[in-house]
């Protein structure tokens, strides 16, 4: 009899058209005459950034398609509206929005979506039903139709399943589809899902509801996680306020008053200073490896940072690299469009944001002779009138001179696992890490794990391998408070000064010189120093952990030109007692190690 009755209901599950799901999906939001009276909404609450970080989260919205937001998580506040035409952002300075911002606001900026395309006649396709899992949804165990009342009669293992889903795909008139996902028990929309275009190619962009409670006649949701997968946001509403007059001043955007303004373009870069290092570990000659010659080359990278006075943005059409080695122009380099448009970035940081409209990454290798020391760029930008405008930067190429003799920060058998190689990006995406390393302890016999499993503790040198201090130097920060393999929302959301959380526990020397040593992801507890401390090259100030965000337990390393986590440039650095050993050969000293070799810090 009970098997019969769930055969029964699954069955009328599945021939529920499209128009049907959306009618009970209108009705279960407060039926459409309530929704159609709604105008204007305010809300506050809380916010969650980039995993973790806390903050307060303000959002300002107008019918048909206006919308501004403001969240502030201390160390970045952003302000992004739209107008029902043209999208700002205010950071570190105001710009304009185009692209892939501009799409995302002007899609969220839709008022009442589902009531909206119902209204334009978008058509509806009804799609497979699936189950969303509980770890995707916004307190998911917690849907509520008030502050207290359990939304559903489901037992807690079956809410920890996921929720079933109606899927509802509606396609508006010369838009790209937009699918919704509305729970099959209460047809409330559990989530709002589009694609937009990014370096990768398209990727979904997922906006998912929960917590619903019922505000004036209609029901919404207070706990939103807006998937975006390059800014993704965890808000928590404290409070709406439905059809308040908001003026249309609120979504004003400032360039506005600039329209007239002649456009003042600058370039930059990031790091200011371009360092080159040698891809080679045999040295500068050429080399053969089982009687195949290799040229020497050496390598840069540095992000070209385009901004003008207002934030207005011009398109870039056109650059030319060209390569200069003394006086002597070696080659030049054309940029299409599209070229520029597959290197153009929002933005070079994100935790020192700088004034830019875009910026232009480059990565560049050479052959070391004739050695290139300077770059000089052109760009060729459009303005949204037609016009033309040009700018030149002339970048120095260098190799840097170190000033601090350095040691390894451990010693015995280890490996670089990340950095000083041309692919790899693990440390390429803030400011100050272009030249660090990660470096993971070995054991006797090279071995990096005694037992099977991820956990910190099956590595071989995981809460026992020193690390020492680099050179003599003054401590000016130094924290032991940051646990091991904790989740990043976890410390982000509950330790102080959660930017240097990212690095766990994390120790900074000044070596008196212009020149700073950062060491992450020390073990806690295991931390000896403090600011203010002198500290002696090779002096034990730690232990190798897995703290912050370090995956298997390493020490990260850096020398930089400042004590900024995230607000210096990075420096190229050389070790006096480093070895390199295996396919056959014996101990070679390394001043500049690289990744995937085995060595050995005497």
């Amino acid at each position: 009899m009970l098997l019969g009755a769930l055969s029964s209901f699954a069955l009328a599950q599945q021939v529920l058209t499209a128009q049907q799901v959306i009618e009970k999906a209108l009705v279960a939001m407060g039926g459409e005459q309530h929704l159609a009276a709604i105008h204007t909404a305010t809300a506050e609450g809380k916010v969650e950034l980039l995993g973790g970080f806390p903050g307060t989260y303000q959002l300002w919205a107008k019918a048909p398609n206006k919308l501004k937001t403001v969240w502030d998580i201390r160390y970045i506040q952003q302000e992004r509206a739209f107008d029902g035409v043209r999208g700002w952002e205010k950071n570190a300075s105001v710009r304009e929005l185009v692209g892939r911002d501009l799409s995302h606001l002007r899609h969220a900026a839709v008022f009442d979506p589902l009531l909206t395309f119902v209204n334009e006649g978008a058509p509806a396709t009804l799609k497979p039903m699936e189950t969303i899992p509980a770890n995707q949804l916004p307190f998911h165990a917690s849907y509520r139709v008030d502050s207290t009342a359990p939304m559903t009669a489901q037992p807690p293992e079956e809410q920890q399943k996921g929720r079933k889903a109606y899927v509802v795909e509606l396609t508006p008139a010369g838009e790209e589809g937009t699918t919704f996902y509305f729970d099959a028990e209460t047809f409330l929309p559990l989530r709002e899902s589009y694609q937009e275009p990014y370096e990768e190619g398209l990727l979904p962009v997922d906006i998912n509801y929960g917590d619903y409670r019922k505000v004036d006649d209609v029901m919404l949701p207070f706990a939103i996680t807006d998937a975006v997968p390059d800014l993704p946001l965890m808000i928590h509403v404290d409070e709406y306020h439905l059809n308040l007059p908001i003026p249309d001043a609120v979504f004003q955007n400032p360039l506005g008053a600039h329209a007239s303004d002649a456009y003042e373009v600058t370039l930059d870069t990031i790091p200011h200073n371009v360092y080159k290092e040698n891809d080679g570990i045999w040295g500068t000659g050429w080399t053969r490896a089982w009687g195949i010659p290799f040229v020497p080359t050496e390598s840069w990278l540095f992000n070209l940072v385009v901004n003008e006075k207002y934030g207005r943005y011009l398109e870039p059409v056109a650059a030319t690299l060209e390569f200069f080695s003394g006086t002597t122009l070696e080659r030049t380099v054309t940029y299409s469009q599209d070229a520029l448009q597959a290197i153009q970035k929002f933005p070079a940081t994100r935790f020192s944001p700088q004034p830019e409209i875009f910026d232009l990454r480059y990565q560049g290798t050479e052959p070391i002779s004739p050695a290139i020391d300077r770059l000089v760029c052109k760009l060729q930008l459009r303005a949204p009138n037609g016009g033309r405008i040009s700018r030149s930067r002339e970048i120095p190429l260098t190799h840097y001179a170190q000033k601090t003799k350095l040691i390894f920060p451990i010693k015995g058998k280890c490996i670089v696992t990340d950095g000083h190689e041309f692919y790899e990006l693990a440390h390429k995406y803030e400011w100050s890490q272009h030249y660090a390393y990660d470096i993971v302890g070995l054991g006797q016999n090279f071995e990096l794990k005694n037992k099977e499993g991820r956990v910190s503790e099956n590595f071989v040198t995981y809460a026992s391998r020193e690390i020492l201090a680099p050179a003599d130097g003054t401590v000016v920060y130094a924290r032991n408070d940051v646990p091991d393999d904790m989740s990043s929302i976890d410390y982000l959301r509950n330790m102080p000064d959660p930017i240097y959380a990212i690095g766990g526990n994390v120790i900074v020397i000044d070596h008196g010189n212009g020149e700073y040593s950062l060491l992450a992801h020390n073990h806690q507890g295991s931390v000896r120093v403090k600011a203010g401390d002198k500290v002696r090259q090779g002096q034990v100030i730690a232990l190798m952990g897995s703290s912050g965000s370090p995956g298997a337990p390493h020490v990260h390393y850096q020398l930089q030109a400042g004590p900024g986590l995230f607000s210096s440039d990075g420096l190229p650095s050389q070790f006096e007692n480093v070895m390199w050993t295996g396919w056959g050969i014996g101990d070679e000293p390394l001043r500049m190690p690289k990744r995937g070799l085995y060595l050995i810090a005497k």
